[in-house]
């Protein structure tokens, strides 16, 4: 931050530089939607809860939360989640199948 003199008067500028630290922009499938649906059943939730027990431990190994965030757990909980998702297709057109 620094004050620099205006021409023509007796005012001060005040020029204030901020620099944000921005992840790379990654070219994908696009943009992603949990279905809440998924986390109904214990057994999942205990999984999820797993999952997560092992991505706080990562923690420390990055600089800041967001790095964090997206680098460890954005990809590992997505994965995660589409997994479940796709069982339950299959388990369910199985049971369509059976009937």
């Amino acid at each position: 931050m620094e004050t620099v003199a205006a021409a023509f008067t007796v005012h001060l500028i005040v020029c204030l530089r901020m620099t944000v630290v921005v992840p790379i922009l990654r070219i994908g499938p696009g943009y992603w939607k949990m279905d809440g649906r998924i986390l109904d059943g214990k057994t999942i939730i205990e999984q999820f809860k797993s999952i997560w027990d092992q991505l706080k431990r990562l923690k420390h190994a990055f600089p800041n939360v967001p790095m964090w965030w997206e680098r460890a757990c954005k990809q590992r909980i997505e994965y995660f989640l589409r997994r479940v998702k796709a069982d339950r297709r299959r388990d369910q057109r199985a049971l369509e199948n059976f009937y």
